[in-house]
């Protein structure tokens, strides 16, 4: 058989179950608010500790944002130096290639030069009839 509620004044021994009656006595209609209440109350606080944890939780993520933000521009900068680093090595190991070009243009030219004057001077010796090289 269902629950039965504390007698109140005027019912009988013989009351009706917990929620078959539409009339309640104050008692009763005392007892379900406060109970009401205490749900509706824990409702609300679980509401509101959720909300303070999806805000944390947000608050949370905009700092890290912030943070890899930050990072990301610092590694843009530093990304930014390396490239001007490895350009200006460029720019040195390119000055660098073309001098030992040069160096070595100017140096087989006065070989080539100098070779030309010793051959031109035993042919004018041969043609005088001095040394004969072979």
């Amino acid at each position: 058989m269902g629950q039965r509620l504390p007698l109140c004044e005027g019912r009988g021994a013989g009351a009706a179950p917990l929620g078959s009656s539409p009339s309640l006595c104050p008692a009763e209609e005392e007892e379900v608010d406060k109970m009401m209440e205490q749900k509706m109350k824990e409702e609300q606080e679980r509401r509101r500790k959720k909300e303070m944890e999806e805000r944390m939780s947000l608050e949370e993520t905009k700092e890290q944002i912030l943070k890899l933000q930050e990072k990301l521009q610092a590694l843009q900068e530093e990304k930014h130096q390396l490239f001007l680093q490895l350009k200006k090595v460029l720019h040195e190991e390119e000055k660098r290639r073309r001098k030992e070009q040069s160096d070595m243009t100017t140096l087989a030219a006065a070989a080539y030069q100098q070779g030309m004057a010793v051959h031109a001077g035993t042919h004018i010796l041969n043609m005088q009839g001095g040394w004969l090289w072979r």
